[in-house]
């Protein structure tokens, strides 16, 4: 056998062992370590290689399906447990009903493209209602007063 089929060899394995392994802990990182490659090395590869790139993806993807349903498994054993934490969790997270959220409903139409003054004043206090503010303080009516008449002096284009 010839030292470029040994080197192809050994690559070839060493691609397997790093995807299997990427199959089982999805971070590059830790499955480079586990099959004894760099990441430049696997960098290399995916750069050289459609396919093999495409297989770490994959590869990736299949490892978070395995630490997701991990995961799941520890979750289900805390829930079975009564641990109050894990139940609110998974309630706020699988049912409409526990979570928090707030739902925006609507249809907006603008033929031309562009927004009229008053369209754009509206859309001004929708976003400072939208954005948290620091204070949880309504805002008063004087100082939404003095938000709408000040100049950007020191922003051109504003």
């Amino acid at each position: 056998m010839s030292k470029s089929e040994k080197i192809k060899l050994r690559q070839s394995k060493r691609k397997k062992l790093f995807l299997e392994q990427l199959k089982r802990t999805p971070t590059i990182e830790q499955s480079c370590h586990k099959a004894g490659i760099t990441r430049m090395t696997v960098g290399r590869w995916r750069k050289a290689s459609k396919r093999f790139d495409t297989e770490v993806e994959e590869s990736i993807l299949e490892g978070h399906g395995l630490v997701s349903d991990i995961a799941e498994s520890h979750m289900f054993s805390h829930i079975n447990q009564g641990n109050k934490d894990m139940i609110k969790f998974y309630l706020a997270h699988t049912n409409a009903r526990y979570s928090n959220k707030v739902e925006f409903k609507g249809h907006i139409t603008n033929v031309t493209g562009k927004l009229s003054p008053e369209q754009d004043k509206l859309l001004k206090q929708a976003l400072e209602f939208a954005v948290p503010q620091q204070s949880y303080e309504p805002i008063k009516e004087e100082q939404r007063a003095d938000a709408d008449t000040e100049d950007d002096e020191d922003e051109p284009g504003l």
